[in-house]
């Protein structure tokens, strides 16, 4: 047998750990987008831009660049 009851469960833990950790990252990957988004919206509308071309450009939808004005 070689493996013991404890060592399978110190193994299921480094994996869980290293799946959060890649899920963590993934999120704030996701957020940091988001917020690079948000900024480069809140430049544009304050130059002018319309709202449809903000939201072509920057991936955010007409909603959310509507709740940046």
């Amino acid at each position: 047998m070689g493996y013991s009851y404890q060592n399978t469960i110190d193994y299921a833990r480094e994996e869980g750990e290293k799946i959060g950790e890649e899920r963590g990252r993934e999120i704030g990957r996701a957020e940091g987008e988001q917020n690079k988004a948000i900024f480069i919206a809140q430049n544009m509308l304050r130059k002018g831009y319309d709202l449809k071309t903000v939201s072509e450009l920057t991936g955010l939808s007409i909603d959310e660049v509507l709740a940046l004005k």
